[in-house]
């Protein structure tokens, strides 16, 4: 048994391939009342594919019957040019189904005909890849992968920064890294900022309210008073962190680990 592979003339070329350019567009979108509008990108144009072959990949048997050399020929699959090229063939894919019914025919294993096709077809694979690495067409996917890959490498370290986990990355910036909207950065970058404040004064009344706490530990006399100074802690840092007291400002957080400490001191 042996596989041959016959290259074949195709009418029109292979009108698969990668894209010519990368483009950014804008998607204007409001969702509950949100603005959700964001840059995105999308690839455009194809090359033209002048090769127009393709290869026939078929198992053959000579035996000998009454004294003639006799053939068996099965035909497995065509494969495209381009689609050796670009690595999309895949031989489970074209042609299992060909190859089970051979090696049934052929009485032998599905492996020893999947091997025979292999050895033939990688060197082949190999020579027209290298080619086609030459080409204005591969240069140019390479470089809109590596964008992609820099422009998500990017998002993801962004959201990290502000703790987002969206498309916020997208209403400022699009996939070249260019920033699209210089105002609403900055109003991410404050509301970041006020973040940072808020927790660190909500880590300073936490640390005074321990504080505070363990001084009331000493004797069961003492629990009555102990319960009177958290309150009036409370009360303080209620009022201090109340929105009539912090105009502008957003104190849900320092309030949610105020309520917290309320819940623990029983009060």
């Amino acid at each position: 048994m042996y596989c041959v592979i016959q290259e074949i003339p195709t009418k029109k070329p292979n009108k698969g391939g990668y894209s010519k350019e990368l483009k950014v567009e804008y998607m204007k979108m409001t969702i509950m009342s949100q603005d959700e509008s964001h840059y995105y990108y999308t690839t455009k144009g194809k090359f033209d594919r002048p090769i127009k072959k393709a290869y026939k990949i078929s198992i053959h048997q000579s035996y000998r019957e009454d004294g003639h050399v006799k053939k068996k020929q099965f035909s497995i699959c065509t494969v495209n040019y381009y689609d050796l090229a670009t690595d999309i063939f895949g031989l489970y894919d074209w042609g299992d189904s060909k190859i089970q019914a051979a090696a049934e025919a052929l009485n032998c294993d599905p492996d020893v005909l999947y091997d025979l096709i292999t050895k033939k077809i990688e060197p082949l694979q190999k020579t027209i890849q290298a080619e086609f690495r030459e080409t204005e067409e591969y240069k140019t996917h390479i470089k809109i992968d590596q964008i992609i890959a820099d422009y998500r490498k990017n998002k993801e370290k962004w959201n990290k920064k502000y703790g987002f986990t969206g498309n916020d990355y997208d209403k400022c910036y699009d996939v070249f890294g260019t920033l699209r909207n210089p105002d609403l950065l900055n109003q991410f970058q404050k509301q970041r900022r006020q973040s940072e404040e808020y927790y660190q004064k909500s880590r300073s009344y936490q640390e005074n309210f321990y504080s505070n706490y363990n001084q009331y530990t000493q004797s069961s006399a003492e629990q009555s008073d102990k319960q009177e100074a958290l309150k009036a802690i409370y009360r303080a840092a209620a009022k201090a962190l109340h929105p009539d007291a912090n105009p502008g400002k957003d104190t849900t957080r320092a309030m949610a680990v105020l309520n917290d400490l309320k819940n623990q001191w029983g009060l």
